[in-house]
């Protein structure tokens, strides 16, 4: 399934083939068995309930960024707890029903520059519009959470999120 899944997402059999240690051939042949079988309905619906989810997050995600934009410091913080919970929460509905993002932007990476960089683009854009110290060190532990929660963890590695 977790070969099927990454076909949908148009992952190129031969990456699949790599990460699974499978052959080209071996890959397509999952393939036309899966297409041929009964579970092929199911995993459409199951690909079309994940795209729902993931349309329905990014939408809320961009009205909550647009009241964000609009709201005193304090409620920015409520906002930007409430965006970190949502995808939290939409991201393990997925895990439970059996969506992997296994192979969806390729190798999995653990940046700890990435996770710096984000949050540097994060407290400078509060920082650009006033917003509060405690706003902004409250924005940058969601942040953390959010990256931990995905298993970006940046443990042994002190202040790389608190950029001066």
């Amino acid at each position: 399934m977790r070969i099927v899944l990454m076909r949908i997402r148009q992952v190129p059999v031969k990456d699949i083939a790599e990460m699974m240690d499978l052959t080209d051939r071996q890959v397509r042949r999952i393939m036309s068995d899966w297409r041929k079988g009964a579970l092929k309905e199911d995993t459409e619906r199951a690909a079309e309930a994940a795209r729902l989810i993931i349309e329905t997050t990014r939408d809320d995600m961009k009205a909550l960024s647009i009241a964000a934009a609009k709201a005193s410091p304090a409620d920015q913080v409520m906002i930007h707890g409430m965006r970190t919970d949502l995808v939290r929460k939409n991201a393990q509905v997925l895990r439970d029903t059996g969506v992997s993002f296994e192979g969806l932007s390729g190798e999995r990476f653990n940046d700890p520059d990435l996770i710096r960089d984000v949050n540097t683009a994060i407290r400078s854009t509060l920082v650009e519009h006033g917003v509060a110290s405690e706003v902004i060190e409250a924005s940058i532990d969601a942040s953390i959470g959010a990256f931990a929660a995905w298993g970006y963890g940046l443990e042994g590695q002190p202040d790389i999120y608190y950029p001066v």
